[in-house]
């Protein structure tokens, strides 16, 4: 970065180059391509195009309908599409289940094919899902996988109001990240816990995979 930006004068609307977004990408990870094709960085970018919110972190998680209404404008795009690369709306209980920052699953088959094509930094939606098995774009495993659901679950459930809110954050879940394996995971893990006294369900804990 030599800190010369080709990006026009701001608030320009429509920018003239935009990559395609990848199946399943998040927000961050597309804006961030995008950016780079102007040699600028991503704050920098969302600046120019008139958005108050310049923290990638928070745009993937709680963004404005102002800062999505001004991004779907800039990058040709209906608004809702904006949102499915976010994860706008769900129940902030299901947000313990997203990665706070960089994502927690790869899916290895995704990243050699990014590779393969000079595609660098691809992120998807799916990977900041610390439940989630399979890759939304391919299907192939994410990785790693068992062992990171279980350490999350059974932090998860330590939780006594969490425990009780379980079902909601479930369906919230299932909902909007639409993975049925890991819900599955999630459900079996609670099962296990629930009515057990608590000795019980300090021995399940110490067993649990």
């Amino acid at each position: 970065m030599t800190g010369y930006s080709n990006l026009p004068p701001r608030n320009v609307g429509l920018l003239p180059i935009i990559p395609e977004p990848e199946t399943d990408e998040i927000l961050s990870s597309w804006l961030t391509r995008i950016a780079a094709v102007y040699g600028t960085k991503l704050s920098s970018l969302l600046e120019q195009i008139g958005c108050l919110e310049t923290n990638p972190y928070l745009l993937d998680r709680r963004p404005t309908q102002r800062d999505i209404d001004i991004i779907a404008l800039s990058l040709r795009r209906q608004s809702s599409e904006i949102v499915e690369m976010t994860f706008s709306g769900i129940a902030p209980e299901a947000l313990d289940f997203v990665s706070r920052a960089a994502p927690v699953l790869r899916c290895y088959k995704c990243c050699a094919e990014f590779g393969a094509r000079g595609l660098h930094g691809v992120v998807m939606r799916r990977w900041h899902v610390n439940v989630a098995t399979n890759c939304r774009r391919c299907g192939d495993f994410l990785r790693p996988s068992r062992r990171r659901v279980g350490a999350v679950i059974s932090d998860a459930i330590r939780d006594e109001e969490f425990r009780s809110i379980h079902n909601d954050v479930c369906r919230a879940i299932e909902r909007n990240v639409d993975d049925g394996l890991a819900m599955a995971a999630v459900r079996a893990r609670n099962a296990r816990t629930r009515g057990a006294d608590p000795d019980q369900r300090k021995g399940a804990h110490r067993g649990s995979p």
